[in-house]
């Protein structure tokens, strides 16, 4: 009679079918993560090869970056809820705020996105990559009828997996889905989650190999002595969050202040991304190529202040614009920068050593500011570097940049943006 009652609750928790389910949607949303992640790496090096062809082909090369910026506004007019990141969509989906039309954003995202890696605007793959891995939870959950709080959960579930696939962080994934989608913790959330995660992790590896999203790590740990160094990265990251958190919004207000069509203000967007890469090709695309130099100690300070400035200039203006695209590793790049910036600043005699100490610190202590979830910005960057002894560094640079950008009254920047997208309906 034990056993029988045991197995009841068993089977009354439906674990099962979560799980099933969860693996499902990983698979799916892992395999089309590492398609994007494949056609970013293609367009990127199609750049390389566009912005290094002779003057002469000037004229032809505006003519097609105009073509492209004319595509992508009609797929974004074609899938409205295709700009940006995806991340406020999948939270205002998850809310009953809107009904996105799975598919055509899918479409719209890994076309848009990778088109638009063509011409180099300063944009990431990891929301694009949240926001599929969502739609195929969403169309999964269609496709079985289920009801509609567990297609929300393999909503949830999905665009956890696109994350965990696109940085090949499977508990970064779990984080984002718990403190940045629902911010609370459920048995519900978490079985589907976890097995969506580490499927899409392990699709990832097989697909793609075993590297981690950057190549550098931590050889000589900073001392705790240093533990100053990681307040003051924490106060400029915070600063320096608040400025693009507001330029993100101050964009949008601007671009929809002026009044022009979809296609006018891509093909606007497209002559600016061929301006910057034709005269700052370094800051173009996502940045992952930037972060590693930094890692190599290539750049002094006048030149990391002035990636600085374009980096976040640029990639306001892109992301404002409603284009496909997402803000994830252009503020881990700019996170880099302080970091870097900060390094250059102290007596190379006592810190010349823990350079990459610096690049970490500066990368969680930007997305703690930006997006206002430090256990998740910890994690992510642990895991995207591979290393994990530097927890307390991370913790402190982490919460004073958090408590930095609260105090400067900056809201998180997925929290903003999911109101102004429903303030709309």
């Amino acid at each position: 009679m034990y056993r029988s009652r045991v197995l009841k609750k068993f089977n009354e928790s439906e674990v099962i079918k979560p799980l099933c389910f969860g693996i499902l949607v990983g698979a799916l949303a892992g395999i089309i993560s590492v398609f994007y992640r494949y056609l970013i790496h293609f367009t990127d090096d199609l750049r390389k090869y566009v912005y290094g062809l002779e003057p002469l082909y000037l004229l032809f090369i505006v003519l097609i970056f105009i073509a492209i910026g004319t595509l992508a506004a009609k797929l974004l007019k074609w899938a409205p809820f295709s700009g940006g990141s995806g991340i406020p969509q999948i939270k205002a989906e998850l809310e009953g705020q809107i009904e996105m039309r799975a598919e055509r954003v899918i479409v719209s995202k890994l076309a848009g996105g990778s088109l638009l890696n063509i011409v180099g605007l300063s944009l990431g793959r990891e929301g694009p990559s949240i926001q599929t891995g969502g739609m195929v939870g969403k169309l999964c959950g269609k496709l079985f009828k289920l009801k509609a709080e567990d297609v929300k959960m393999l909503i949830s579930a999905g665009a956890a997996a696109g994350l965990s696939a696109a940085f090949n962080a499977p508990i970064a994934g779990v984080m984002f889905c718990v403190e940045e989608l629902h911010k609370e913790v459920s048995h519900r959330i978490l079985v589907p989650t976890i097995a969506a995660t580490t499927v899409a992790n392990s699709v990832s590896y097989l697909l793609m190999g075993h590297e981690r999203s950057f190549s550098f790590r931590v050889d000589e740990i900073l001392p705790l002595k240093y533990i100053w160094v990681a307040v003051i990265i924490g106060i400029a990251t915070g600063i320096i969050g608040m400025l693009f958190n507001r330029g993100i919004l101050k964009s949008q207000d601007i671009w929809n202040r002026a009044k022009i069509s979809m296609e006018t203000k891509m093909q606007i967007l497209v002559v600016i991304g061929m301006f910057m890469g034709i005269l700052f090709f370094p800051v173009t695309g996502g940045g992952h190529g930037l972060v590693e130099n930094f890692a190599k100690g290539q750049y002094g300070i006048k030149i990391l202040i002035a990636f600085l400035i374009l980096k976040m200039v640029y990639t306001v203006v892109a992301y404002g614009s409603g284009a496909q695209g997402g803000i994830f590793l252009p503020v881990l790049v700019l996170g880099a920068i302080v970091g870097s910036c900060i390094y250059q600043l102290l007596d190379q005699n006592i810190f010349n050593i823990y350079l990459i100490n610096f690049i970490i610190l500066g990368m969680v202590g930007i997305l703690s500011a930006v997006v206002r979830a430090p256990i998740l910005a910890i994690i992510l960057v642990l895991e995207m570097t591979g290393n994990f002894s530097v927890m307390l560094m991370l913790a402190v640079v982490s919460i004073v940049a958090l408590v930095t950008a609260e105090m400067l009254n900056c809201p998180p920047i997925y929290d903003s943006l999911y109101v102004r997208i429903v303030s709309k309906l």
